[in-house]
Formats: structure tokens, sequence, C-alpha cells
């Protein structure tokens, strides 16, 4: 099971710091005058991924 879970980490860690830095960079583009925003936007795609991967390790390990 620990195996597994290691294998999990290591397909999605990579997936999760690409969607956030791409969040991230695309909302400092579009917010680029306020870049506040875009740090805001970016700390919520952070959030998002972050809600979403606890979420789907706990299905997984459950079943």
């Amino acid at each position: 099971m620990g195996f597994s879970k290691f294998k999990a980490w290591l397909l999605v860690l990579p997936v999760f710091f690409v969607v956030a830095i791409l969040s991230t960079a695309v909302t400092v583009n579009f917010h680029w005058d306020t870049w506040q925003n875009g740090a805001m936007s970016g700390l919520n795609g952070w959030l998002v991924g972050t809600i979403l991967f606890s979420f789907l390790t706990k299905t997984k390990t459950e079943k």
C-alpha cells in the first residue's frame, strides 16, 4: 500500500506543480496591472489542488 501511494505521489506531484504554476502565470498575465489579484488567484489554485489531491488519495485508500 505504501509503495502504490508513493507512486501516486510521484505521478500527481509534477502535474500539480505544472497546474499551479500555469494558473499563477495565466492569472498574473490577465491581471498584470493588479498583481495582487493574480497572486490571490494562484493561491486559490494551490488550495483547490491540495483539496482535490487529498480527496482523491482518501477515496483511493478507502476502497
